[in-house]
């Protein structure tokens, strides 16, 4: 569940929305929208909880038929670029020794242009002490992941912090080793 949810985050925003596909491979051809998926009800709860409504969802078959009914006028190279800074849960938790971290950026306009953020991803352990600099650089809009790696860590919880200009968010993780 952990990894649907975070392969949804990866993809991105359409239009505002998170489009989530279900898919079975296990459906035989000819069972257009025919999708019996057991363990879905768990994960669109979770899905839901995290998204609220800005979730909709289609079957392959779905997504496949209004692509077909749809002419394209025009292709553009499209970043997802989110509407305020978000800070993601990271995958896996607890994790063993790498874990990924991902985070958007919004943008923000300045003097009629768009401007680069500074932006400050640190780690620390339970006692406040830092015990890691992830990112410390400028950063345009758009999201972003990055790999942590926490091979010279002791087993614990630990937290991650995004902060840039008066944003500020901590997540909680855990290193189980």
């Amino acid at each position: 569940m952990q990894s649907a949810l975070s392969e949804i985050r990866t993809i991105g925003l359409s239009n505002s929305y998170y489009c989530i596909l279900l898919h079975d491979p296990f459906i035989r051809q000819g069972y257009e929208n025919g999708i019996v998926i057991r363990w879905i009800g768990e994960l669109l709860d979770s899905i839901n909880i995290e998204y609220g409504n800005r979730v909709k969802y289609k079957t392959l078959s779905e997504a496949a038929a209004e692509f077909k009914h749809q002419q394209t006028t025009s292709v553009a190279n499209v970043k997802n670029i989110p509407v305020g800074f978000e800070l993601y849960q990271n995958y896996p938790n607890p994790f063993n020794p790498t874990t990924k971290i991902s985070y958007g950026i919004p943008s923000v306009k300045t003097h009629g242009s768009t401007s680069v953020q500074n932006v400050l991803l640190k780690i620390y352990d339970l006692l406040g002490n830092e015990v890691a600099t992830l990112v410390n650089e400028n950063k345009a809009p758009g999201v972003y992941e990055i790999e942590f790696n926490g091979n010279r860590l002791t087993s614990g919880v630990y937290f991650y912090r995004l902060q840039s200009g008066k944003f500020n968010a901590v997540k909680k993780f855990v290193l189980m080793k």
